[in-house]
């Protein structure tokens, strides 16, 4: 079984991206309520969760920078404006499914500042961070 947006909706939601692409300095306001059109797309565009973050990104960032006014203008990164693309190309077509099979395999990973490791079945893998590696992680 598969759950799809309903036409309307999703023609609402293309739109709603389409307008904010097309403008050079939009409110915080608008992006927020594009933002919020997509997250609740979510049930029904499978890939969803993956392209939205960066909006999500830039809208905090902004926020942070304009003291929490949601009216004041702000810009869009090029991954922002990449994930609002792939929406506008996306939603029409786009489904999630119900109920998904069991995983046929798991992989278990872990990391700190030492080092990393990972588990599939019986195999394992790991080791330490190098001194560079060390220095990449703690900057950021």
């Amino acid at each position: 079984m598969i759950i799809t947006l309903t036409n309307e909706k999703a023609h609402k939601l293309r739109n709603k991206c389409m307008n904010l692409r097309g403008q050079v300095s939009p409110t915080i306001r608008a992006v927020a309520s594009v933002i919020g059109k997509i997250v609740s797309g979510f049930p029904g565009v499978m890939y969803g969760p993956l392209h939205y973050r960066h909006l999500e990104h830039d809208k905090t960032t902004a926020l942070h920078r304009k003291h929490w006014n949601f009216d004041k203008h702000m810009d869009l990164t090029p991954p922002a404006v990449a994930e609002l693309d792939w929406w506008i190309s996306n939603v029409l077509a786009s489904k999630n499914v119900l109920a998904r099979d069991h995983p046929s395999s798991t992989l278990i990973t872990d990391a700190s500042n030492e080092g990393w490791g990972a588990v599939v079945e019986q195999s394992s893998t790991g080791g330490l961070w190098s001194a560079g590696e060390k220095c990449i992680i703690l900057t950021t």
